[in-house]
């Protein structure tokens, strides 16, 4: 942000100034004459000196050490600026909503988050609105080398919404329905490790629910691109996204 940089600089610079004024102001109060008559005096004060070359250099090596890590963060930062993100975080604003549980019930979980979209859609200058869950994990039966994939609920137009291009198939819409049969879509890492040298559109798998207490069934209706997730650093997983909706607990609706 150039606004915080600005700031600092400016801080930076303050700083400066500031500690400066005390010695300055100091050096026009002493006499030169004097000032080496008494540094001629204390000439044989060596502990002192020694002292003062030590301070120096341990002041010098903190500094080295602060630039260092200063210059490594800023390749750090440079290079997760750089890193493909897999959507579009541009014009996004995110909130998070926690309805209160007497008030919406499981089963009016979906609808209210159905309206929210639909009333936000309708705002002049939105182009495009959807609902998603968090990134919650679940075991899936799916007969591959690594069980154990992370779904995430979402809802209609939301690969639209965050830029996240279809590969195959179709994203989710308003014909998925969150009982039954689950239409699923499931990135490239996943689609290359559950169904390899194969069209994973019109596929289907078993597993179970968030809290792993019922079974499901799910159908892939799309493949999207590989994007990720939470964490920049860790490699993209193979996760799903679920059409469904959850309740107050934080358990899905089935």
């Amino acid at each position: 942000d150039l606004k915080v940089l600005l700031v600092c600089v400016a801080i930076t610079f303050l700083t400066g100034v500031l500690f400066s004024l005390a010695p300055v102001w100091q050096s026009r109060r002493i006499e030169v004459n004097e000032a080496l008559k008494e540094r001629s005096r204390a000439s044989s004060s060596l502990s002192k000196l020694r002292i003062g070359r030590l301070l120096v250099a341990l002041q010098v090596g903190l500094c080295l050490v602060v630039l260092v890590g200063a210059g490594l963060c800023v390749k750090t930062f440079t290079n997760l600026r750089k890193m493909p993100l897999g959507f579009q975080p541009k014009s996004v604003l995110l909130f998070s909503l926690d309805p209160p549980r007497l008030r919406y019930p499981v089963g009016r979980i979906a609808v209210m988050l159905q309206k929210i979209q639909g009333e936000i859609s309708a705002i002049s200058g939105v182009q495009s609105a959807t609902f998603s869950g968090g990134p919650l994990g679940t075991n899936l039966v799916s007969g591959s080398r690594r069980p154990g994939f992370g779904y995430t609920g979402v809802g209609s137009r939301f690969f639209e919404t965050m830029g996240i291009p279809i590969l195959n198939g179709r994203a989710i819409d308003e014909r998925d329905k969150p009982k039954g049969m689950q239409s699923v879509v499931v990135n490239r890492e996943f689609a290359r490790e559950v169904f390899p040298n194969e069209n994973p559109v019109g596929k289907t798998f078993h597993g179970s629910d968030y809290d792993g207490s019922h079974p499901v069934a799910f159908e892939v209706v799309g493949v999207c691109a590989d994007w990720r997730l939470d964490r920049l650093r860790e490699d993209v997983k193979s996760d799903l996204e679920r059409m469904t909706a959850k309740d107050a607990s934080g358990k899905y609706v089935e």
